[in-house]
């Protein structure tokens, strides 16, 4: 519950909220690292595509 309020804060906040897709670990964990990154998103079809 808390991580759902967290995102709908970051929606309802006046800046803008860059959503970066992610595709595995490693680009989860590039992102994650940028200090202005609050969001990860993840699309299943990247996800999918690294498993073939």
């Amino acid at each position: 519950m808390d991580k759902a309020q967290t995102l709908e804060r970051l929606h309802a906040a006046p800046e803008i909220l860059r959503v970066v897709n992610v595709w595995d670990a490693v680009s989860a964990r590039a992102i994650a690292a940028l200090p202005e990154t609050k969001a990860l998103a993840t699309a299943g079809h990247s996800i999918a595509a690294t498993f073939g």
